[in-house]
């Protein structure tokens, strides 16, 4: 949000929920206050969240962020949908959690799922 640039390189040795989302997207509104209880519980034990977001307006995006209490952590505005064309993101949502060396362990993960998994290997 505040325009840093950063690298999930930056994030080695944690657990890393790739999420990319959208204002507009109902499911996404839906997991996102799910996954804002899940990073306040397991954050501090290694737990990361980076969001990517596919809106076309800076200002949707902000509001949904703010609405939705998520923003405790990594926001990147897609712009350009740059990102989401590198990983053939074609809808919503999506995500990804990546392990602690950097492998992806799963995919298309709901909060509940999350959590199980988190519980499992944090």
């Amino acid at each position: 949000i505040e325009g840093e640039e950063m690298n999930l390189s930056d994030l080695k040795g944690k657990w890393v929920l790739v999420d990319f989302w959208a204002s507009w997207c109902r499911a996404c509104r839906i997991e996102n206050p799910k996954f804002a209880r899940l990073y306040k519980k397991f954050n501090s034990s290694g737990f990361e969240i980076i969001s990517i977001s596919k809106d076309d307006s800076e200002s949707n995006w902000k509001k949904a962020i703010n609405k939705d209490g998520v923003d405790s952590w990594t926001h990147i505005w897609d712009k350009d949908k740059s990102i989401s064309d590198a990983y053939s993101i074609s809808s919503l949502p999506q995500n990804v959690v990546i392990s602690p060396d950097g492998k992806v362990a799963a995919k298309n993960v709901s909060a509940e799922m999350l959590h199980s998994f988190l519980e499992t290997n944090l």
